[in-house]
Parts: structure tokens; C-alpha cells; sequence
């Protein structure tokens, strides 16, 4: 039986989450904007605004990083995904900061395997948009 390190694991749940992404491109673009939300505004927010927002990317960003929040080992276990913002703010600040810091290691996967799976869009010249 073989071991895997905490990064392995992320990387391997993300990898997973990414490749079920039913969004297009952006959704990488939101997976390249949340590690700068998350730092800036705390997870709380970050995740409060994701899931004001009704576009699928929105969604399913927040699930995959509820799921894995909330998995065994991490910072919010024995908690549903589903009640990620209740659990944010009924825990503790150091319990809340080492959430913060594992989401952002996490965020780091997915914004890799967005980029390698779905593609980026691209902005020209011309103020339009390309794939």
C-alpha cells in the first residue's frame, strides 16, 4: 500500500473535479481569479460571492472546493459541503486560517488543471475574446 503525500492527494481531487467540469473556458478564468479573491477578501467572501452567482462555473467551483474542505483530514471534516458558509463562520479564527491556507493550496491544482484541460480564453488586440 502506497502513501500519498497531502499534495498528491490535492492534486489527485482536483484532477478528478477538473476533468468533471461541465463549463467552459470560464470556468478557468474563475480558477485563476479565486486564489487572488481568497487571499485578498478571506475564503469567506470568496466563497459567499461564488455562491451569490447563478453561472455554472460559480457552482461548480465551489463544490469541488467544499468537497475537499470538508473531506477527511481537512480543515472542516465531519461537516456537509453543502453547509460550507455556516460552518465558515461558526468555527474558530486558527480553524478558519488553516481553511484559508489549504484552500489556496488547493486553488493552485485546480488553476494548473484548468489551464491544461479546458484552456484559457484570451483577450486581443482588438478587445475580443479568443480561445
Amino acid at each position: 500500500m502506497s502513501r500519498q503525500t497531502i499534495e498528491q492527494q490535492r492534486a489527485a481531487h482536483a484532477l478528478k473535479a477538473v476533468q468533471g467540469v461541465k463549463s467552459d473556458k470560464k470556468f478557468t478564468s474563475l480558477a485563476n481569479g479565486l486564489p487572488t479573491m481568497v487571499h485578498v477578501n478571506g475564503l469567506g467572501q470568496a466563497i459567499a460571492f461564488c455562491k451569490g452567482k447563478t453561472e455554472e462555473p460559480y457552482k461548480e467551483i465551489v463544490k469541488m472546493l467544499s468537497e475537499w474542505l470538508c473531506g477527511k483530514g481537512r480543515p472542516f471534516e465531519n461537516t456537509k459541503p453543502q453547509d460550507i458558509l455556516t460552518t465558515i463562520t461558526s468555527r474558530d479564527m486558527h480553524t478558519y486560517r488553516l481553511a484559508q491556507v489549504e484552500a489556496m493550496a488547493y486553488l493552485a491544482w485546480v488553476k494548473k488543471f484548468a489551464k491544461a484541460l479546458i484552456g484559457e480564453e484570451k483577450e486581443g488586440d482588438d478587445g475580443k475574446t479568443y480561445s
